[in-house]
């Protein structure tokens, strides 16, 4: 085996142990964090219906599993009061530094970070509506 032959295989192995490891590490935020997030809802007065992206989920106080990676559209509403509607948003958080990490050694794996549910955070992490009684209708 020539030198330059023994050089190029402890390249392609070098190559080969930075793809795996970085294969390895990759979703590490997923692995730790999870990809959904436990969310609180609360109303005053309790009881309301929190309905997350169309959909009626449960009553008031409620603690709710909501995807990482999603912003949620939330009404939390009760017979004889104003809905209450928000928005949750989802930003990237500090456990997205574990997926940037292998980028720096594997480039590519930069767009994993990104793709990563659990590097993301709902917020807010409570929601509390304080219900206004909706006003009467008149009488004709």
């Amino acid at each position: 085996m020539t030198s330059a032959h023994k050089r190029r295989v402890g390249l392609v192995r070098s190559w080969c142990m930075m793809l795996a490891i970085t294969t390895a590490v990759a979703g590490c935020a997923s692995a730790i964090k999870g990809t959904r997030q436990t969310v609180a809802f609360s109303s005053d007065p309790p009881g309301a219906s929190v309905i997350v992206d169309g959909t009626n989920l449960g009553t008031t106080p409620a603690e709710i599993e909501l995807a990482r990676h999603d912003s949620h559209s939330v009404r939390i509403e009760k017979v004889g009061y104003v809905p209450y509607e928000t928005t949750t948003s989802s930003s990237l958080n500090n456990w997205q530094w574990l997926d940037v990490v292998p980028a720096l050694v594997f480039p590519p794996a930069i767009f994993d970070y990104v793709f990563d549910p659990g590097a993301y955070e709902v917020e807010p992490h409570e929601v509390t509506a304080h219900l206004v009684t909706a006003p009467s209708a008149p009488n004709p």
